[in-house]
């Protein structure tokens, strides 16, 4: 120990990783950061990691099915622990996600979820969220209510627009599908 710290070693966490099958990494894949909540979400992630002694690496998928296939098979090679993953919106298929899981990496979505993959999820109700914001504009006497999405592959988008639609429809409004955009 004395002869470490006078040649100030410093142990190379890939090599103890090997030895040990612990990488001490966990993946946060992400489509964006310029999103506040992505921040936000981060910063959180971090906080506990390094309170459990571990890292974490952030990757981006810029929105991109290619880059979340491509980073999830990375992390197969023991690069990570385990992974928190906010989907890309052009994600509409899940095979690439099931095989991470198969190879015995736990995975926890948070935000943007596929529904058919069984593993824990940490979302909101984005039905009830779609379904109160046009409650509410209904109650204000708002009557060209639109919908906006970012994409119809997203369960999230698909969980509002359920929610706008069935507001619609308790208030006995028709629906405009010129007021819904994809």
């Amino acid at each position: 120990m004395e002869t470490a710290t006078r040649l100030n070693y410093v142990p190379n966490p890939y090599a103890s990783s090997l030895r040990g099958r612990k990488s001490k990494n966990i993946g946060v894949v992400i489509p964006e950061v310029a999103d506040s909540f992505f921040s936000l979400a981060i910063n959180g992630i971090e906080s506990v990691a390094k309170e459990k002694g571990y890292h974490v690496l952030i990757c981006l998928t810029h929105e991109s099915f290619e880059n979340e296939q491509t980073i999830l098979k990375e992390f197969q090679g023991g690069r990570v622990d385990g992974v928190l993953l906010s989907v890309s919106r052009e994600t509409s298929q899940c095979d690439h996600i099931n095989d991470l899981i198969s190879n015995g990496l736990p995975l926890v979505f948070f935000d943007r979820a596929c529904d058919e993959v069984d593993t824990a999820k940490i979302i909101t109700d984005d039905f009830e969220s779609g379904y109160k914001a046009t409650a509410h504009l209904i109650q204000e006497n708002c009557d060209q209510i639109a919908f906006l999405s970012i994409s119809s592959s997203l369960s999230i988008s698909n969980k509002r627009l359920e929610g706008y639609l069935q507001a619609l429809s308790d208030y006995k409004i028709s629906v405009n599908t010129k007021q819904v955009v994809q």
